[in-house]
């Protein structure tokens, strides 16, 4: 393999529902999306329920590599960087894939799309499960990369946070 460093650029967006992408008031959107100059593009709040919805996602974007499940997506505009799915856990809220390069020129990728539940009252529970999964089952390894929407706010303090704690 070779040493010349190969880079990857990557986005996270939510879309609150991609399917208006499939509308005809949504072309623009998906139009907005195909123009952004990333290789790599993580989608949360997908609702893509149907592997029929994924495939028309994946044909509206007119992306090289996909994978998705009803909470996430990752898709490759990269001809170069293919994504290989692995696991999805959580209710679909978390989607596990590796991004090889074609050539060979880089070291494969762990890619970890997250969609933490907007409903905060939940977030102590999902954060427990999500630890216990990474911990005890698949931990990260060495070249990871976490993308999604954690549905934090930084400078919000509350209780709850010391619950997450426990």
């Amino acid at each position: 393999m070779s040493n010349m460093p190969t880079r990857i650029t990557c986005a996270s967006l939510n879309f609150q529902g991609l399917k208006k992408i499939l509308t005809p008031s949504g072309q623009s959107l998906a139009w907005h999306i195909r123009s952004l100059s990333y290789d790599i593009i993580a989608f949360q709040e997908t609702y893509a329920d149907s592997f029929d919805l994924h495939d028309r996602f994946a044909t509206c974007l007119q992306v090289q590599f996909s994978a998705w499940t009803r909470h996430c997506g990752l898709i490759s505009y990269n001809p170069a960087f293919e994504i290989k799915p692995e696991w999805a856990a959580l209710d679909g809220c978390l989607l596990m894939a590796h991004v090889t390069h074609q050539q060979q020129l880089c070291t494969d990728l762990s890619v970890y799309v997250l969609y933490t539940p907007a409903t905060e009252n939940d977030h102590p529970a999902f954060f427990r499960a999500l630890h216990l999964l990474l911990h005890f089952d698949h931990a990260p390894g060495r070249r990871s990369v976490f993308l999604g929407d954690f549905n934090y706010n930084i400078h919000t303090l509350s209780t709850r946070d010391d619950d997450m704690n426990r």
